[in-house]
C-alpha cells in the first residue's frame, strides 16, 4: 500500500515514503496540498511535465494558492485516487531533490 491515511477534522493526511499530503473535500472538488521533504514542489513539478501526465489520464485540475509557495491541487472527488497516485510515481521516477527551492518551504504544515 502506498498511502498511510488519517482522518481528522474533515482533513485527510495521506502519508506515504516520498512525501504527505492535505486532502480537504468540498462539495464535488479536492483540495491536494503537497509536502516533499517540508516543501511544496507544485510549480517544479509542473515545470517538469506533471501536468503532461496527467492529461494524458483525462484528468482536469486547476492550481490555486495566493503564492507559488501555497499553491494546491483543485481535482473532483472522482479522480482523487488517481490523481494522488499520480504524484506519488511523478516524485519517484524523477528526482524529486532537483525540485527543491529554498523559497518554496512550507512554513507550516498542520
Amino acid at each position: 500500500m502506498i498511502w498511510e491515511i488519517k482522518e481528522k477534522q474533515n482533513t485527510y493526511w495521506y502519508k506515504s515514503d516520498l512525501c504527505e499530503l492535505k486532502i480537504i473535500n468540498s462539495e464535488n472538488k479536492t483540495n491536494i496540498f503537497l509536502n516533499y521533504k517540508d516543501y511544496n514542489i507544485i510549480m517544479p513539478m509542473e515545470m517538469w511535465g506533471f501536468c503532461e501526465e496527467v492529461t494524458e489520464r483525462n484528468i482536469r485540475y486547476d492550481i490555486e494558492g495566493d503564492n507559488i509557495g501555497s499553491w494546491y491541487y483543485v481535482i473532483e472527488k472522482k479522480n482523487l485516487r488517481l490523481f494522488i497516485d499520480l504524484i506519488y510515481y511523478f516524485i519517484k521516477e524523477h528526482n524529486a531533490d532537483k525540485l527543491i527551492n529554498p523559497k518554496l518551504i512550507i512554513k507550516e504544515w498542520n
